[in-house]
This record gives structure tokens, C-alpha cells and sequence, in this order.
């Protein structure tokens, strides 16, 4: 983001969420981009794009957004290690914490379970017996792709 601007130019970020733990992130993404604590401003009376960043240079054309917005400071809950900011490891906004969510491995379970018994209803016992290993392979091998 920061190599696309000029020296003095500024980024503003819209977002809308009801979630704090995300706009907090990007907030903390913003801080360890641009080495400067960005300007916010939040609408809680807007459903859309409730919460709005300016971060880049701090020079005298941005100083006219301070009756709009607030820069966040150290003693923000912004600043605090606890808030990871996404990396190339694990680039989710949306997750507190790496790993997969319990509702989609439920919901997988559920898919696979189903999967299994429509197999067996639908094939007979003597089709499982004897699987035909080309034809499954040949499935498996479009997985792949």
C-alpha cells in the first residue's frame, strides 16, 4: 500500500463492521505500515461503513481531518500485543485466532457422513466389495485440480 503513494500522500480506509476485533486489526495493519498511528473515525448511527481510517503522512494537509476524526494513540486498545495483525501465514480478518472454525468441520462431518451412506444404500454390498480402483482414482485425480 505505502509504496503506491507519494511521500506526503494518505491512505482512507471505509469499513463496516459490527465485530471491534476487526477494525482493530486493520488499525494495528495501519500502524505497522505506515510507522505512524492512523486517524479514525467511527459512526455508530451508520450501518454502512461505520468506521473510516486516514493513515499516511502526517503533514499539514491532513491536520483539517482533526474535527473529524481521532488518532489513535498508545493507550488505545489498538496498540496492545495481544491483537495479531494478519500475515502472509494467515491472512484472516474475520478469525480471532488461526485454525479452522468448529462449524465448518461440523458441517464437513455432516457432508462426508451423508456422502458415505448415500454410497452405501446406492451401490449394494457387493459393489463395495469389489471397488473399481481406476474409476475411483480417475475421481480422485480432478481433486487435484
Amino acid at each position: 500500500m505505502k509504496e503506491h503513494l507519494k511521500p506526503e500522500g494518505v491512505m482512507i480506509l471505509y469499513h463496516m463492521s459490527a465485530n471491534t476485533a476487526i477494525p482493530l486489526k486493520l488499525a494495528k495493519t495501519l500502524i505497522d505500515v505506515f510507522g505512524v498511528n492512523p486517524l479514525m473515525h467511527y459512526e455508530k448511527e451508520h450501518q454502512l461503513f461505520n468506521m473510516t481510517f486516514v493513515a499516511g503522512s502526517k503533514e499539514e494537509g491532513v491536520n483539517h481531518f482533526g474535527y473529524f476524526f481521532k488518532e489513535l494513540t498508545t493507550d488505545d486498545r489498538v496498540i496492545a500485543d495481544s491483537i495479531k495483525t494478519p500475515t502472509d501465514d494467515w491472512p484472516y480478518l474475520y478469525l480471532d485466532q488461526p485454525g479452522i472454525p468448529s462449524h465448518y468441520l461440523q458441517a464437513g462431518g455432516v457432508i462426508l457422513l451423508i456422502s458415505i451412506l448415500s454410497i452405501i444404500f446406492s451401490s449394494g454390498r457387493n459393489n463395495i466389495k469389489n471397488p473399481d480402483w481406476t474409476l475411483f482414482l480417475l475421481g480422485a485425480s480432478f481433486l487435484l485440480l
